[in-house]
């Protein structure tokens, strides 16, 4: 069995504790609330039991501040990925079994994917916002 490091997650936005196993949760989907304004639906998944909690999250501070910390989490979660790609590599020279290694890859790769949907979301409603250009600049 390969040990998980919580230390892969530290950079990614991390959720509620699991109401099944009492695990940490990860951000599986991010998107926008269907009727409120500055507020999003936040979905995290727990990697140990798989169980999914839905939670509605309001946004704070500026949008250009959210942005920039949208491109932060997506940059961190590639760099996970990256790192986790790798110990796979190095677990399957070493015959090791690789099976949870790469259930929490996926779970890395769906959270990455989350993330990147939101950013553009938030990109996008900053451009169809007047009096800012395609760069978010005033």
């Amino acid at each position: 069995m390969v040990p998980v490091s919580e230390g892969l997650f530290l950079k990614l936005p991390a959720g509620p504790a699991c109401e099944r196993c009492g695990g940490r949760t990860y951000v599986a989907a991010i998107e926008p609330h269907p009727r409120k304004q500055r507020r999003t639906r936040h979905t995290f998944e727990c990697p140990q039991c798989y169980h999914l909690t839905k939670v509605v999250v309001t946004v704070r501070g500026q949008p250009l501040d959210e942005l920039a910390r949208m491109n932060q989490f997506v940059a961190n979660a590639s760099f996970r990925i990256e790192r986790q790609t790798t110990l796979i590599r190095r677990l399957r020279h070493l015959g090791r079994d690789v099976t949870r290694a790469e259930a929490l890859l996926e779970v890395l790769q769906e959270s990455r994917d989350a993330l990147v949907r939101y950013r553009d979301h938030v990109a996008s409603s900053l451009c169809e916002r007047p009096g800012l250009d395609e760069a978010g600049a005033i």
